[in-house]
C-alpha cells in the first residue's frame, strides 16, 4: 500500500513538473519577453535604468509591480514565470565562499511575476536603489513575495 501511494504521488508529482514545465516554456500567455541575456554587463534588478539596453536581461520596466504605481522611474528586471533561466536566483551575486552577498527573489501579482532585489533592511535598499527605499514583504493591490524586497513607497 505504502508502495503504489509513494509512486503515486511521485508520479504525480513527476507529472505536474512535466506539465508546468511545459506550460512556462513556451509561455503561459501572461508572459512577454524571454528570459535572454543581452547585455552580459547590464545591470540587475532593481538598479535604476532609462533605457532597455542598460539591462542584463534588456527589460527597463517603469510599471514593475515593486514601483507601487510611482511610474516616473525604471528599473530593471526580468520576468521569473516563463521557463528556462527565469529564476531570479540564477542572478544571485555570490562571494569568494559561493555565500549569496546580494539575491533576487520573484515578485508576484495575479499570474504577473518579476524578479526584484531581496533585502532585509531599508537601508539595504537605499543603497541598491535609492528610489527604492523600503524593504517589504508585499504591498496590497501591487505584489506579494515570499520574503521581503525593495519597493518604492512604504506599506499602506
Amino acid at each position: 500500500m505504502f508502495v503504489r501511494i509513494f509512486l503515486a504521488s511521485t508520479l504525480g508529482l513527476i507529472a505536474g513538473c512535466v506539465v508546468s514545465s511545459a506550460a512556462t516554456t513556451g509561455g503561459t500567455g501572461d508572459c512577454t519577453q524571454t528570459a535572454t541575456v543581452s547585455n552580459v554587463s547590464g545591470k540587475l534588478h532593481g538598479q535604476a535604468c532609462t533605457q532597455n539596453s542598460e539591462c542584463k536581461y534588456g527589460v527597463c520596466s517603469q510599471t514593475a509591480m515593486v514601483l507601487v504605481g510611482v511610474g516616473s522611474i525604471g528599473i530593471c528586471t526580468k520576468e521569473c514565470n516563463c521557463g528556462a533561466n527565469s529564476s531570479c536566483d540564477l542572478d544571485n551575486i555570490l562571494d569568494a565562499n559561493k555565500n549569496v552577498v546580494s539575491g533576487f527573489d520573484c515578485a508576484r501579482q495575479g499570474s504577473q511575476a518579476q524578479c526584484a532585489y531581496q533585502c532585509t533592511s531599508d537601508d539595504q535598499c537605499k543603497a541598491w536603489n535609492p528610489s527604492l527605499p523600503y524593504c517589504l514583504a508585499g504591498y496590497d493591490n501591487y505584489f506579494s513575495v515570499g520574503t521581503h524586497v525593495c519597493a518604492a513607497k512604504p506599506a499602506p
